[in-house]
Formats: C-alpha cells, structure tokens, sequence
C-alpha cells in the first residue's frame, strides 16, 4: 500500500464537524493498516450493532437459561407423580406417623410452635472445582433446611441457639405436605436424634443403618415395620428420604474427644458412608461447632445470634405483662456484655423473661438467670414433691448435680444413659421429670427407662454447680485440657462470678504463659543455628494452647475485663508472632484468638485480616469483629478500600452474596453495606446517566449534530464494556484484589473512561469550538463520576441514594473542606487529599484529550523505515482489539483448562493414599488453580487419600507460595499448562489451610524427608 500523502488541514469552516468527522477519523486509521481493506464501513456497522445488542443478548441468554431450568423441573416433577392410590395413602399414613412423633417431642418439651422466631443463618458451600467458595445469609432457617438440595449439610450453632426446634419445625412442615398431598413426590423427613447411638463394634454405615431403622420405629408399630422392610431401601435410591441428624457432638463416644479426636473422624465417616454410595437422599447433620463433623469441607449451615428485630418478637411471644416488657427491652439496652450476648440466644433470652417474669427485676449476671429458673422449678411445687415423691427442693438439686456430673465424668453413658447406669434413685429422677428439668426420651431403644436432661445446658448447669460447690473435686487443669469438661469449663466461664473462676483462670494463665517462654524462635533460625530454613515447618504453638484458647475466647470473649494483664500479654505475643511467621491456617488460629489479645495487636492483626486477598482469613476476621462492640478508626478505614477493591475486581458482583454475609456480621452492617450496595450499583447507575445525558446533549445542539448517534451508542457500549471487562476479570479469577492497590485500579479505570469520553464527545459538536465549555463541564462529570463513588466509599462519607448523581460534587467539595481543616491545624484526612488530587489531575487531563481528539486527523502517517507501514496504526491496532480477544481467549481456555482438570480428578486412584511424588504430579498435572482446588476438597472429603508425607507435601507447596519463593504470572495461567513451579491463587491456599486445619493431628509430627 502506497504512503499517504499529507492533505492541507481543512480550515474550520470546511470542517464538516459532528459525525463526519469520526467517521472521517475512523476511515483514515483503517487506511493506515498494513493490508487492504475494504469492508471498514460495514465493519464500523457490524461493531456499533454489537456493541448495541451485547447488553440485549446477554438478557436473553438469562431468560433461556432460566426457562429451561423452569421446564427441566416441570418435566422432574411429572415424572415423579403417578403413584398409585394404595402405596400414596400409605406413604400418608407413614408421613402422619413421623409428624405425630415430632410433636410428641416437642410436648415433653413443653414446647409450642407459636414460641418459634423465625431464625436467620449462613449458608456456606466450600471446595468445589470450577466455582468459589460461596457464603450468603438467608432470612429462614427452616426454608433453607426444607429447599436444599445439597447432599450433605452441617448445621452448626451454639448450645440453645434453636438447631433442634429449626430441625423439628422443618421436618413438621415436610411431614405436612407430604400428608396433604399424597400424590404428589414429597421428601418425608427422617428425624434421628444421635446421642443414643452408641455402636457395639467399631462404627460404620451398616449400624448407622440399623440405628435410624429402629429410632423411626420407636413405637413397634407392626404396619410401619412392613413398610420400612418394604420401601426403605427403595427410598433411599430415589431420593425420597430426608435424614435429619441431630446432636452429633452428643454422641456418647464423642462428647469425651477433642476437636480433633481420631473418634469424631469415625463417625463422620459413618454418616457420609450412608448418605453416599447408591444412596440419593440428601441429610443434614445437627452439631456444636466443636466436636462437629468439619473437616470434608461440607455445605454448612451456621445459625447466627438473634437481631434486635428477633429479640423483640420473641420478647413479645413471652406472654410478659405490660411492665415486665418493659423492664426487659429496657435492660437489654443497657446491659453488660455477658448479659447482651446471652439475650442473643433464644433459649436464654427466655430464661431471661422467665427471670423478669418471677422477680420483676433486670438480671445483673448471666449466673442469675440459672439460678433464677432452677430455683423456680424446684420450689414452685415444693410442697407436691414431698408428698408425692418425699424429696425437698435441696435433695432433688443434689440429686441433679450428682447425675449430671456422672454424665460427664463417666465415659462411655452419654446424656441420656439408662437410669440403672446412674445410681440415683428412681422417685428423684422422676421427680426432676416432674418438674420438667428432665424427661424421659423417646428416641433410645426398647426396655431399661432411659433419663435425659430438659436441654444440654441444664446438664452443664447442673455440672458446673457440682464443680464449684466441691461435692466433685475437678482439677482446674483437668477442666481446662480435657475434652469431655471442655463444655464444664466453658459455662464456668461464662455464668460464674470472677471470684469464683479465680482459680480456672489463674491456672490457664500460667499454663499459657509458661508455654510461651518455652516456645523456639520462629520462622527463621537463632543466629547460632547453622540449620537452612524450612519453609513448611510448622508453627511452634505450645503444647495443648489451641485448645485452650479456644476454651478462654468461647468463655471470657463477653467478658473482656475477666481477662488478667499477664494473659492477654502472652496471647498477644503468641498472635502477633503466629501472624508474622505462621502459614495461612496459623494466622486463622491467630485471628481467632484476637478477643483475648491486647486491643492495638487484635486491631493491627484484624485490619491485616481485612486486607488479604483470603476469603478464609477476612470471613474469620469478621466472625471477630461481630463480638466488638465498636471499630477503631483504622478498621473501619479498611472496610472503603476492602470493598474498593473487590469492585474493581468484579468480585463485588460475582460474590455479593458472600460479601454481604460478611458485613451483616458487623456490630453495626448500616454504612458498610450501604457503601457496598452503591459499589455494586454503580455500572447501573453509571449507565443510566450516560444514556440520557448523551441523547439530551444531542437534542440540545440540534440537527447538526443527529448523525453522530453512531458514535453515542459506541460510547454507552464502551462504557458497558469496560465494567463487563472487569466482571469478566473477576469471574475468571485473574486478579488478585491484594496485588494491586485499589487507587491504581482507579486511576487506570479514569483513563480508559478519559479516553473513550474524549473520542466521542467531540465528535457530537457540529463543528469549530463553540459549545466546548458545556462540553468540558460534561465530560469531566462522566469522567470523574466512577472514581467519586470509589473515592466516597473510601473515605467513608455516607451518600444516600438519592445523591448519587451529584456524587462528583460531594467528594470535590468534602476533599475542599478537609482542606480547610488542614490548614486550621485540625488535621487532613489522606483519603479526602486523594480525592481532591485526583479530581484535579483527571480535570487536566481531560483538558489535554479534548483538544488532542479534534486535532487528530491531523497528525501525519508515521513511517517505520524501510516499510510502508505506519508506526501508529502497527501500535495501536493490537492496543484496540488485543484486550477483547486476551479477555475471550482467557475465558475459552480457562474453560477447557476445567474440563481437562475434572477428568484428571476423575482418573486419580481411589482404592490408595496418594504419596508425596504422586502429590506433586497430581498438581503438575493440573491446568488451573481450579483444578488443584478440587484435589485439595477430593482429599479434604477423603474422595482421595494421602499419606502424611502427601499432605506436607501440600504444606510445603502452600508455604513456597505464602513466603514469596515463586514468582507469579497471570499470562502463564491463562496461556499455558499450570506447573509445578506456579504459585497458588488464594482460594487454592485457603483450602489448603482448611484441610491443614482439619488434620491438625497429623502434622505434629512430620515425617523424615
């Protein structure tokens, strides 16, 4: 192609301006490519109606998926009906036979469903290949319980906190409509309360097998015999079963192990065994957090702590008068920590009102509402248990402690054992019944009567009484390190007066802080150790101090003033030097631990949480900030630019749901989810101002400037572009929102906006330089409106939505007035500075653009010597179409990359562990970080096994990544195979740190290398 000739420069009378003159710009830059083209018009068309429709296809492409999912489950539901007449009325009969047991339970429970709240919880997915880890709130418990369609669920919460009475409300409802419409295919629940499982051999499916049977069966009926011989298996392939497990921590066997306990490990086996293999029908498994069934990385439920809103309506249901309402929402306001935390339990927030009911008074202490029920019970019908049962109140009380103390001394007889196995007197027990402290269970096998306490907490209660008053001498030490008085010391802590845990946490204090002067230089060696330095080796935690921490934040963290000087200074060193030098599941540790620690090391260590890219670490961090009854300044400073950067990211709109979870943790979610809900509305709300400025600009300059519709259209779409860009960028997972900062991701959003703002606003003038001050005040506002609503989140200034047009001119004029304040000596916050210089620099170079685009089609061809080829268009022809195809052939790769992966996963052997070498190639052959993700949650499920050198050779791999030993590349993910030496993203860390987590017993030992 000949060079081209330079042309005089029109003047400006000539200058036909407006459309002609883009278009005019658009011809010459095509003229300039190295090769002939002559389809520039059509291909000008063809783009300008993509760019139109892309955001029309993309609706479309939602509407079809989702009429498809509509009608593949019209198409389930009609193959699941056609059951004949005879076999739906018995499937009736067994669904009225499963609700009338539920409310047999719940009458000895003296409970009444109008009492029911309805709970909140978060639901929480982990570990599967090809998607993030997705955490998000739901406003029913119940509903998320009755609609799930997962496998297996973990439903996890604190002791009272309703798990139970949501488990037995959600099966009541199911039973319901399984009896109401018999025809149709319903689930029909299966209600097994776990504590009297109590395997003769070694535990494994096939008893779990015989134990549900007989637990469904507990009445002998002869006709629901014959049906489960008959259908139950058949069910269990179909899908029709709904296994509801409850009070897995109660199991007799577990309540005496640890977290971590090898025993815990059998039993969840056991449970996944059953509800897998032919098996179809989903279960749900009911524990406390500790000694639950947590480490395969299963769906989990979490309930959380009541809302005001809860509260009140529970308080309402209480059947309180006038006045003692009164003095309940009137002190809930006002109490102390202990108090506060204990009303956010529904079960305790009732033995609140009973309190308030029988003493007219606002408890002072949460040992006062114990006291206050037990005692009521006891001597309300004093004069009845003397004469029926010839006990006192005072017998029966000693009486009540001695068995619960067995309960938990004596191993193996669980929480309900039979009553020969307790060694109390027969009318004593029954007079604890009587008084509804206790019941007899319904769900232990036929013969010996069988006692239980009304609720766990009594027995702890009761327990913890036996304890305090001598009647059963416990060492302090024993309390603490034992699992099966874990619970015993936890309600000590938690109810008693400081006098009388002096000696608990004297013993705890020295224990930890002798613990930490014994521990070794971390991480890197004493300058007299000639040995190199192991990045996998684990952080030296003292002896027994995981557990033991855990037991002081479960019992002091509502009691901070509890907490001695000496003690908080130990686990401060042990939590500031467990961040330094520990991997990613010891800084979890380490941020657990923060209620106890020192408030500038807790904040330094929570404000770093905040700012990693690790889900893991900022979810558990928020778990802590939730029990802080204020954030420092610092901290509520990262929230801005925590969120700043996952929008920016696109991870603000892919993970919304687990982001939002997240903030609802918070003391007070108000501002931070109003920041979030403007971050995550911006695109719209940044379409929606440009459209109409853009067309009611054109109408106000006239006819002249009506052809340049073209190329307002282009711009909408470019600014559609540019936020799918960066969506598509966070869905894929190529950017790391802890690798760059959130004002570089401004800055360079701005620019990009400054370009396609200043190519096509000039060309809607209709010719010359009239109109050009209008124009800059406009195109500075669509330049700098993005970056404002970043800029306002940052800074943390409250924008309500009805002033986010004017975003631009509140961020401009806050950034002046803290100026002012500056210059009065008051101080000047750098986020409002940042703001102002950003404002001017992107106002300045708008103003250098402007004019740069009117004079462009007069800058001349820039030769490459030796070639007819131009310098310009060779550089910025790959600049314009190279991010829209880098993106697109990102998106295929990391697409065939995950097809590739699970067939890999699919071939890896299951009848062996995986040792180390086998490790390492089962992770060289991987093609993404999804892939090794879903190697680590295979073997985190135990899908696949791994010997213990296997598992620290995913430690080590874990900790060259963490410690900066690999050099990281974006390119090299997306544009070719995943090797070995390639770092791990964070999602595949924090699986990693959770599977190290789960086998915290295994690595105390590493085996020789």
């Amino acid at each position: 192609m000949p060079p081209l000739a330079l042309t005089p420069s029109p003047s400006p009378a000539a200058d036909p301006g407006g459309s002609a003159n883009q278009f005019d710009i658009f011809r010459r830059l095509v003229e300039r490519l190295p090769f002939d083209v002559d389809w520039s018009e059509d291909a000008f068309a063809v783009i300008v109606l993509l760019a139109t429709l892309s955001g029309f296809l993309t609706l479309a492409g939602w509407l079809v998926k989702g009429t498809l999912r509509l009608i593949r489950a019209a198409r389930l539901r009609a193959r699941r009906r056609g059951v004949d007449t005879r076999e739906a009325e018995w499937w009736q009969r067994f669904a009225d036979h499963v609700e009338s047991s539920l409310r047999r339970i719940d009458e000895k429970e003296e409970w009444r469903d109008d009492r029911f709240a309805r709970l909140e919880a978060e639901v929480e997915v982990e570990g599967r290949a090809g998607r993030r880890d997705t955490l998000r709130r739901v406003p029913s418990l119940t509903a998320a319980i009755e609609s799930s369609e997962e496998r297996l669920v973990v439903l996890e919460g604190e002791p009272g906190s309703g798990k139970s009475i949501a488990l037995r409300v959600a099966a009541k409802n199911m039973a319901r409509r399984a009896m109401a419409t018999p025809e149709a295919f319903h689930r029909i629940p299966l209600y097994v309360n776990l504590k009297e499982f109590r395997p003769e051999r070694p535990v494994d499916a096939a008893q779990l097998h015989e134990f549900v049977l007989e637990c469904v069966n507990r009445a002998n009926d002869r006709g629901i015999e014959r049906f489960l011989d008959d259908e139950f298996d058949t069910a269990r392939m179909r899908g029709r079963w709904y296994f509801l497990f409850d009070s897995f921590d109660e199991i007799p066997e577990i309540l005496g192990a640890t977290e971590n306990d090898p025993i815990v490990e059998r039993y969840a086996d056991a449970i996944h065994q059953f509800l897998h293999g032919v098996n179809r029908s989903p279960g749900i498994v009911a524990s406390r957090d500790f000694k639950g069934p947590r480490r395969y990385g299963w769906p989990r439920f979490t309930v959380l702590r009541l809302t005001q809103d809860q509260r009140r309506e529970l308080v309402d249901r209480a059947d309180l008068d006038r006045e003692a309402r009164r003095v309940v929402l009137t002190g809930l306001t006002s109490a102390d920590a202990a108090v506060a935390t204990l009303a956010e339990n529904p079960m305790l927030l009732g033995l609140l009102c009973e309190h308030v009911r029988r003493t007219g008074a606002f408890p002072g202490s949460s040992h006062a509402v114990f006291e206050t029920f037990v005692d009521t019970r006891l001597r309300q019908d004093a004069d009845r248990l003397l004469q029926r049962f010839a006990v006192t109140p005072a017998e029966l009380r000693a009486t009540a402690q001695a068995v619960a103390f067995r309960m938990t001394a004596d191993e193996g007889i669980g929480l309900s054992p039979a009553r020969t196995a307790l060694g109390a007197s027969h009318a004593h027990l029954d007079a604890l019944e009587y008084v509804r402290l206790a019941r007899t269970p319904d769900d232990v096998p036929a013969g010996d009567r069988h006692f239980t306490f009304a609720h766990r907490r009594f027995q702890e209660y009761f327990a913890t009484c036996a304890v305090l008053t001598g009647e059963a001498l416990v060492p302090p030490a024993t309390l603490l390190h034992n699992g099966r008085w874990r619970e015993t010391a936890v309600a000590m802590l938690q109810t008693q007066p400081d006098d009388a845990v002096a000696d608990l946490i004297a013993e705890a204090s020295r224990t930890l802080i002798d613990g930490v002067r014994r521990m070794p230089i971390y991480g890197i060696p004493d300058q007299d150790d000639d040995e190199p330095f192991d990045p996998g080796a684990p952080f030296p935690w003292p002896p027994g101090s995981l557990h033991l921490i855990h037991v002081l934040t479960a019992g002091l963290s509502a009691r901070p003033g509890s907490v001695p000087g000496d003690l908080r200074g130990a686990i401060s060193s042990l939590v500031a030097d467990a961040w330094a030098d520990g991997l990613r599941h010891d800084r979890k540790w380490a941020v657990e631990a923060t209620p106890l620690a020192r408030d500038e090391t807790a904040g330094e260590v929570l404000r770093k949480s905040l700012e990693t890219s690790s889900d893991l670490l900022r979810q558990t961090a928020y778990l802590q900030l939730a029990r802080r009854p204020q954030l420092s300044a610092s901290l509520a400073g990262v929230f801005g630019q925590m969120l700043a950067s996952t929008a920016l990211t696109g991870r603000l709109v892919w993970d919304r749901q687990t982001i939002r979870a997240q903030l609802s943790r918070l003391t007070d979610p108000a501002p931070a989810l109003a920041a979030a809900r403007l971050l995550r509305w911006a695109p719209l709300v940044d379409t929606a101002i440009v459209i109409p400025l853009a067309f009611v600009l054109l109408i106000l300059i006239g006819p002249a400037s009506w052809s340049a519709w073209p190329f307002v259209v282009v711009g909408c779409a470019s600014v559609g572009l540019c936020y799918a860009a960066v969506g598509v960028v966070g869905r894929v997972g190529a950017t790391d929102s802890g690798s760059v900062r959130w004002s570089t991701r401004v800055a360079l959003f701005t620019v990009v906006r400054l370009v396609i703002v200043a190519a096509v606003l000039p060309g809607m003038l209709p010719g010359g330089l009239p109109g050009w001050p209008a124009m800059l005040v406009l195109g500075g506002y669509l330049v700098t409106w993005p970056a404002s609503a970043v800029l306002a989140v940052v800074a943390g200034d409250p924008v309500p939505p009805r002033r986010w047009a004017l975003l631009p001119v509140d961020v401009i004029r806050s950034g002046f007035r803290a100026l002012g304040e500056g210059r009065s000596g008051r101080g000047l916050p750098t986020d409002h500075f940042d703001s102002v210089l950003a404002s001017a620099f992107t106002i300045f170079l708008f103003l250098c653009f402007v004019p740069a685009g009117k004079v462009f089609d007069h800058i001349p061809p820039i030769a490459i010597p030796g070639t007819d080829l131009d310098l310009f268009a060779v550089i910025l022809g790959p600049l314009t179409f190279g991010y829209l195809i880098y993106l697109l052939y990102g998106v295929g790769i990391s697409r065939v990359n995950a097809s590739v992966d699970r067939r890999k996963l699919r071939d890896l052997p299951r009848d062996r562990p995986l040792d180390a070498a086998e490790v390492d190639a089962a992770i060289d052959a991987m093609r993404s970080d999804d892939g090794v993700r879903g190697l680590v949650a295979a073997i985190r499920r135990r899908d696949v096994g791994v010997t213990a050198a296997g598992l620290w050779r995913l430690i080590d791999a874990a900790a060259e990544t963490e410690r900066g030993q690999r050099v990281r590349s974006e390119t090299r993910q997306w544009l070719s195979r995943r090797r070995g030496t390639d770092p791990f993203d964070g999602q595949v860390l924090d699986q990693i740190a959770a599977l190290a987590e789960d086998r915290a017993e295994e690595l105390q030992n590493r085996p020789a290398r």
